[in-house]
């Protein structure tokens, strides 16, 4: 990644122009770099020369264009002045430069170009869950790591097709109490007593959003809200799971499912130790 860079023309008798530039600052904000240009006379041979038109071109815009003539040395500054150039949305940008002139005659003879990549800009927010294997329930800190004090975040859970938005307008740090989605989650593991998710953040500049961030984590259902029951024969546990079958239609409580799915995992259990 570059700070700084130049090129210089194909001489004319001798005669050269460079053109250099340098960072001047970096918007982390708003994305950009503004950098300082410089065009100069260079060349092998010493000496005044008269030159004229000239036009520098950078980020494909014309910064400079004259058609007047001037006497020009090695080292005279022929133009110079400052630019901001816009950053890609990830932070990257490659940009080019050119310069033309006309040196000791009226058409343009020296030409010169040159491209580099600026040094990236970083973009979206990184975080860490406290604790990424855990029992809902539980309160998860999410720590946020940002590239600027104006970025706010938004942060969003994902649970199978539990989406909740968890919390917006975050700086640098939110505790997500899970007891709040106990239900949404729970809904969403019914024959299960854990699953996987996604949090991920947003990263704003103001309405402007400029990066996410995604991490995964296990969610595991507490023992206290599963069903559970005492020491049951094979055959007196068939017979509340032949009843629980009978008893409830489509579409019925998922308590009911849940209760009926803990009873065949008991009734397995139970024939596998006869």
């Amino acid at each position: 990644m570059a700070t700084n860079g130049s090129f210089v023309t194909n001489e004319k008798e001798g005669r050269s122009l460079t053109f250099n530039w340098s960072i001047a600052s970096q918007d982390i904000a708003n994305n950009t770099s503004t950098i300082n240009w410089k065009l100069v006379g260079s060349g092998s041979v010493g000496g005044y020369v008269y030159a004229g038109t000239f036009s520098v071109v950078i980020n494909g815009s014309t910064v400079y264009s004259s058609a007047t003539r001037i006497q020009v040395q090695i080292g005279s500054v022929i133009a110079s002045g400052t630019m901001a150039i816009p950053h890609n949305s990830d932070g990257s940008k490659h940009f080019s430069a050119s310069v033309s002139a006309a040196v000791y005659d009226y058409a343009v003879n020296v030409w010169g170009s040159g491209s580099w990549d600026l040094t990236t800009i970083p973009r979206a927010s990184s975080f860490t869950l406290s604790n990424s294997n855990f029992t809902i329930g539980n309160s998860i800190t999410i720590t946020i790591s940002r590239a600027s004090t104006n970025f706010t975040h938004t942060i969003l859970l994902t649970f199978g097709n539990y989406s909740p938005i968890l919390s917006s307008g975050v700086g640098t740090s939110y505790t997500w109490q899970t007891a709040n989605d106990l239900s949404g989650m729970a809904s969403r593991i019914p024959n299960a007593t854990s699953g996987i998710g996604t949090v991920t953040v947003r990263t704003y500049n103001g309405t402007t959003l400029i990066g996410t961030a995604s991490k995964s984590f296990t969610a595991n259902l507490s023992s206290t809200v599963l069903p559970a029951c005492g020491a049951l024969s094979v055959s007196e546990a068939n017979s509340i799971v032949s009843a629980l079958s009978a008893g409830y239609i489509k579409g019925q409580s998922k308590l009911l499912i849940a209760i009926e799915h803990q009873m065949v995992i008991m009734v397995q259990r139970l024939q596998d130790i006869k």
